[in-house]
């Protein structure tokens, strides 16, 4: 469980950061999406662990992810709509 919860929510941060390093909007575009595919894998594996790490703390981490995943919407519009100009 422990694995999966590190790959999936190491992909998010490793995929926003990829995605910030492109110059292209459409390429930054793609990197937002693939950590928004992973991001609600993280918040599930979070779920699930909810026992082991306590409610209170995955709680927390569940709300940040899902704040990650609002801005991420965001982030991908803006580039979206940045590559059709």
């Amino acid at each position: 469980m422990a694995d999966q919860l590190i790959r999936s929510s190491g992909s998010i941060s490793a995929n926003i950061s990829e995605g910030y390093s492109r110059i292209s909007n459409k390429e930054k575009a793609r990197f937002y999406e693939i950590a928004f595919g992973s991001a609600p894998e993280a918040r599930g594996w979070y779920f699930k662990s909810r026992h082991i790490l306590t409610p209170e703390l995955a709680s927390k981490r569940i709300y940040l992810i899902t704040k990650i995943i609002k801005l991420l919407l965001n982030m991908i519009s803006d580039r979206r709509t940045a590559h059709k100009v």
